[in-house]
């Protein structure tokens, strides 16, 4: 166990100091803490609970079928199981807070506060 809890410090302190020099974004830090409890807890009480939205602060969903796509505070996330899981991504956005989404054939369309 004193290993786990040396192997958690060493990762979030890693992860703070990366906030605080801007090298990282809330939204890649949230998926670096899920990324890391997934394992972390392989199994358990845990084992095969899915992820919801890595934010509760939505601001626009489109939805075509069993895919929803959610634009939050902390990028853009994507279920296609009707939204009993989601994705987070980040890549290529202006900023990580976006206004609203939108699916156009196979391009997603983001509405962010960087353009």
């Amino acid at each position: 166990m004193a290993d786990v809890k040396a192997e958690v410090k060493s990762g979030l302190g890693a992860l703070l100091d990366g906030l605080d020099d801007g090298d990282i974004d809330a939204g890649d830090a949230r998926k670096v803490v899920i990324d890391l409890l997934d394992a972390l807890i392989p199994s358990g009480p845990f084992e095969g609970v899915e992820r919801a939205l890595l934010t509760t602060a939505v601001n626009g969903v489109y939805a075509v079928g069993s895919t929803v796509y959610a634009a939050t505070n902390g990028g853009v996330s994507i279920s296609t199981n009707g939204g009993t899981s989601y994705a987070n991504y980040t890549a290529g956005l202006g900023s990580t807070s976006v206004n609203d989404v939108s699916v156009d054939g196979g391009t997603i369309w983001a509405a962010t506060q960087g353009g």
